[in-house]
């Protein structure tokens, strides 16, 4: 034999020797398994928030929406959360702003507390979530720790927030109408 096909021979051994190795070793992470024990049970279920008569975890809150409105006039209405799951589930509103249907932008100071709306819409509400100005629908308004705390709602159970919506400004066009829509991250209880 001569040098190449040695070479060729060698190069030939190792490659199949890479390729069955690796083959062996890589099949551990592809499985697992525990013995729970006899008296183990498994519950199964659905996590489910309803917001308003929506579905779902976003909400379009027409009660809110911007028609009519001069900068620095508010409108306030309930909204109902219900968990319409079987876990129990603890949610907070995630993000939530103006979307304009034509053209210029709004900003918007939304605002909420825990219960039925006040009889005036003069400040901000609180409790709910941290008021905010936003002029987007996607504001963020998970706030940074200390945030307040997950509201927890047991299957079945429902909760009333007072939102309120404050026009700051339009820019862009001399009126504006718009939408508010408000998206909710939920996450189930662990025993």
């Amino acid at each position: 034999m001569n040098r190449r096909n040695v070479l060729l021979a060698a190069a030939g051994v190792l490659v199949a020797v890479l390729i069955f190795g690796s083959v062996q070793t890589t099949g551990a992470q592809w499985r697992d398994q525990m013995d729970m024990g006899s008296g183990t049970t498994v519950h199964t279920g659905s996590l489910s928030l309803r917001v308003g008569s929506g579905s779902g975890s976003s909400f379009n809150f027409e009660a809110l929406s911007g028609e009519n409105l001069a900068p620095g006039d508010a409108r306030q209405a309930e909204l109902e959360i219900t968990n319409t799951g079987t876990p129990p589930l603890e949610f907070t509103l995630a993000t939530a702003g103006p979307t304009v249907e034509e053209s210029g932008v709004v900003t918007v100071r939304l605002s909420g507390a825990r219960g039925s709306c006040p009889a005036a819409a003069t400040t901000d509400l609180s409790g709910a979530f941290k008021a905010a100005n936003t002029s987007v629908a996607t504001q963020t308004f998970v706030p940074p720790p200390p945030a307040p705390p997950l509201q927890r709602l047991e299957p079945a159970e429902s909760t009333t927030w007072c939102i309120r919506a404050k026009l700051v400004s339009i820019t862009g066009a001399p009126s504006a109408t718009f939408r508010i829509t408000f998206n909710f991250a939920a996450e189930q209880v662990r025993p």
